[in-house]
């Protein structure tokens, strides 16, 4: 394969990538600004296991090469979180949130 098609293919996958996020924070922030109670049960099952991820992203954030300032931004999102699983119900542009603020910092998302 050519060198020029590979780096066309690439750049391309990059403008997706940007455009799907940018669709996806729009959507977030319209259905923020919206005040919509979408919101689902969450069975202790799926609480507890969430809390488990939680966990596993607390100890990535810790070990990310990241600005201090950052980290602590994080770590009071998915705090604010954890407090969001604590409600019988969680709205969904809560979930949606905290996935687009962590794959905002974090190059592994």
């Amino acid at each position: 394969m050519c060198l020029a098609v590979a780096a066309s293919r690439q750049e391309f996958t990059d403008f997706k990538a940007d455009v799907d996020h940018y669709v996806t924070q729009s959507l977030i922030d319209h259905g923020i600004r919206q005040r919509r109670d979408d919101a689902v049960l969450m069975p202790l099952k799926v609480t507890d296991r969430l809390r488990g991820h939680l966990h596993a992203m607390r100890s990535q954030i810790d070990e990310a090469e990241i600005p201090e300032a950052k980290r602590a931004a994080l770590h009071k999102k998915l705090a604010d979180f954890e407090a969001a699983l604590e409600k019988d119900r969680l709205p969904i542009f809560v979930v949606a949130r905290i996935i687009v603020e962590i794959c905002r910092v974090l190059p592994m998302c």
